[in-house]
């Protein structure tokens, strides 16, 4: 069974992905859905997730830089994770931070926030 985890502040959208992931395949998987982003490298080691999903809020008290961390915490843990960064599209330097870890291969990819449900799922399962 793979494992995927969503390390995301806004709980409804990790849902939204979920039920469009539930919708486009049969294959069956263990969603994980960390909105306490102190806690996610203790629940990352702990579930050893297949996939991981990270968030860079636009607001709150993690900022790019700590969800960088914490997409290097997860690759310490769980070297075979795959990582996709949710990033906001508006905010330059968290733009820039998503490209430049996808160059460096700290995470494997990223998509904005104004993409689709279904598009971001379909990244989720094709990774």
């Amino acid at each position: 069974m793979r494992k995927i985890a969503f390390i995301i502040k806004r709980r409804p959208l990790a849902e939204g992905i979920i039920m469009a992931l539930k919708s486009m395949t049969a294959d069956v998987f263990q969603p994980y859905i960390i909105d306490d982003y102190r806690l996610a490298e203790t629940y990352i080691k702990q579930y050893m997730p297949d996939t991981a999903a990270v968030e860079i809020p636009e607001t709150g008290e993690c900022t790019t830089a700590c969800c960088l961390e914490l997409c290097r915490a997860v690759r310490r843990a769980a070297p075979g994770c795959r990582l996709l960064m949710i990033c906001p599209e508006n905010v330059k330097d968290s733009v820039k931070a998503a490209m430049s870890a996808k160059k460096t291969n700290l995470i494997d990819d990223f998509v904005f926030y104004d993409a689709s449900l279904n598009y971001i799922a379909s990244k989720i399962f094709s990774m």
